[in-house]
This record gives C-alpha cells, structure tokens and sequence, in this order.
C-alpha cells in the first residue's frame, strides 16, 4: 500500500525518460536515483567508487557506470555505455563533486587544483558529453550543481571558486544550447547533511548551520519542486536558472534570471537576450 501511494503522489512524471545521474552513490546523488525511479525513469547511475554505486543502482533498477568526471577518457566511455543502454539521453544531472577544505593560507596548491579539476572541469565535461548527446537529436535537460558557497565560506576558497563557475558555466551553456531546445540549470543547495559535508570542519560546520534561516542542515532528499522539476516537461520555459536553497543570513538570497525562450545567435546577429524575467525558487 506504501509503495502504491508514493506512486500516486509522484505521478510518474518522468515516465520512460532516459536519464543519467552522477554522484548517484551517495547523498542528493543517491537520493534523486531513487526519486526518479519512483518517478518512471530509466536510469544509468555513476560514480567513480564501484561499490556502493552498484548497490545504489540494483536497489532502484538502473545501470550502474563507474565514471571519473575529471578524466576526459572515463566520461567519454560512460557517455557511449548509457547511450547504448538507455539509447538516448532525455536529462543528465551531475552531482559528483569533492571538497578539500582549508584556509587559502594552508591550502596546498595540488588541493586548489583538484577540487577545481573535479568541480568545476569535470562539469564542463559532463555537460559536454550530454550536449553532443543531445544536439540535433533528442532536445533535453542538463542539470549541474552548484551550492550556496559559491557566495563565499570559511576555509572553501577552492571550493567556492568551483561552484561560482558551476554557475557561470551554466548559464553560458544555455545561451549557447537554447537553439537545440536544451534546458540547462544549476542547484544551488545549502548545508546538507552529507558525506561530504561529514569532512567540513566542526567550528566551520556550526557556523554555517547557525547561519541557515532554520538553524539546522538540510537532508539529502530531492523535494519535487527544487530537484526533479529542471528535467521534467514543465520547466520548459527555463532556460537557466540556479535552484537555491537555505543559504547564510545576512546576505541576499540570488535571483535566477532565466534568458529568453530563443536568443539570437548568428555570425552578424552575435548573442542577445530577446527576454528576460526573474524567478526565485525556494527549496521546500
């Protein structure tokens, strides 16, 4: 009867969609794989740690993919095993991501350089190897994940660094995809209760939950407005966004701005705006 109502109240919105998740073996990652499978999808799931990842994928039926985001080789061969699975891609949503944290003073350069190189290159990999997937042949969504950090934090200088270009990085994407009908957007989520944030330091992590509106960490479950909604047909008319959720006091919470439904783009028109409006999307 459980299992009868969660059906019910999920809808099978994405039923026989063709998706693909990274981090899915652990945490949101993890989370959302299961979130989507309730809601019909057809899932490949990766992640760089065997595994957990296999576990994570025979629990909900999907395809398990070892993949390391930051090798250009290791996202190219995943890409090719999920397309001949799945034969299409109707959304990817890339969660893999690593922290290194410490005060930029103490911060090793090698420990700068990998959380940028997984963080932030292997987005762009990532969302790379989904676009040619997608390009002139099944119009999708990519969904990639940037934090409330990329304001600025304690001892997450390379951190930060990563997800401020998570989100500069999609929104270039989606001017530039917009005319193949691709929808890229970024979460932004707070501080989340993950193995992840289980490293940050504990005078760093008190103050980061003391600065939340709630005064407490968020849990690593995808609530349907906030996580599955940017690959779903009712978020076609964003074309991107950053989906923010519980961030420090005192500073104003971003407001996504969407670019218009079909920017100009051409060797003498260059690239302009034709509409923009302003959404602010809460996580619940």
């Amino acid at each position: 009867l459980t299992d009868r109502l969660v059906v019910w109240r999920c809808g099978m919105r994405l039923k026989d969609k063709a998706v693909l998740i990274t981090g899915a073996a652990h945490g949101i990652g993890r989370a959302t794989l299961e979130l989507f499978a309730r809601e019909g999808a057809r899932l490949v799931a990766c992640d760089i740690e065997e595994g957990p990842l296999r576990e994570a994928a025979e629990a909900v039926g999907a395809h398990p993919v070892v993949m390391d985001v930051a090798d250009p080789a290791s996202v190219e061969r995943g890409f090719a095993e999920a397309l001949a699975h799945l034969g299409r891609l109707d959304g990817v949503v890339h969660y893999a991501g690593i922290t290194r944290d410490n005060f930029h003073w103490k911060m090793p350069l090698e420990d700068w350089e990998l959380v940028l190189r997984v963080n932030l290159t292997g987005s762009f990999l990532v969302a790379k190897a989904a676009s040619e997937a997608m390009r002139e042949k099944n119009p999708g969504s990519i969904v990639l994940t940037a934090s409330r950090v990329y304001l600025g934090n304690l001892g997450q200088a390379n951190y930060a660094a990563s997800k401020a270009g998570v989100v500069g990085l999609t929104r270039t994407l989606a001017l530039e995809l917009g005319r193949w009908g691709i929808r890229v957007n970024a979460l932004a989520p707070g501080f989340i209760e993950t193995r992840m944030t289980a490293k940050v330091p504990e005078k760093v992590r008190e103050k980061a939950i003391a600065a939340t509106p709630l005064g407490r960490a968020g849990k690593p479950w995808p609530t349907p407005p906030s996580f599955w909604s940017p690959t779903s047909p009712a978020s076609s008319p964003a074309r991107s966004s950053s989906w923010t959720g519980g961030g420090p006091s005192g500073r104003p919470r971003p407001k996504s701005t969407p670019c218009g439904p079909k920017p100009a783009w051409g060797p003498r028109k260059g690239l302009a705006f034709v509409r923009a409006s302003t959404r602010v999307r809460e996580a619940e």
